[in-house]
């Protein structure tokens, strides 16, 4: 899944957005599962932040 680079290289900005969304998904998931809080309020943020 993922590639070592070498030296300099870089990345995409599409490579690098990816990851950002599965490391911020998984702990959306993990906050869920602890309770911390539910699919309702994380939606419910999604839609008032996508709205600013």
């Amino acid at each position: 899944m993922t590639q070592k680079l070498e030296g300099k290289e870089l990345v995409s900005f599409e490579e690098l957005l990816m990851a950002n969304s599965v490391i911020v998904d998984t702990l959306a998931q993990l906050l869920i599962e602890k309770g911390v809080f539910n699919k309702e309020e994380s939606a419910k943020g999604r839609m008032s932040s996508a709205g600013q």
